[in-house]
């Protein structure tokens, strides 16, 4: 949890296989990586909706890789 309000969130599925690691801001993404079957998107801060596969947000991410990009997000947008 950043703040009540904004906190991150991880879900694994190893049976799946499938893993979710999203910036929540209330009850809304505003930021994700996704991966289905070993394939990996990206729901970008400007349009968290959208499934990004091109190459950069379709490599794999750690977890520590993407809580830094969070951080970034939270910079940027002024949130922390």
């Amino acid at each position: 949890m950043i703040r009540p309000d904004l906190y991150v969130q991880i879900y694994v599925n190893l049976k799946r296989p499938k893993c979710s690691y999203a910036l929540l801001f209330g009850t809304s993404r505003i930021y994700g990586r996704d991966m289905i079957e070993n394939d990996w998107h990206k729901h970008p801060v400007e349009n968290p909706e959208m499934h990004d596969c091109s190459e950069d947000p379709s490599r794999s991410i750690s977890i520590s890789d993407f809580v830094e990009e969070v951080e970034e997000i939270l910079i940027q947008r002024n949130l922390i």
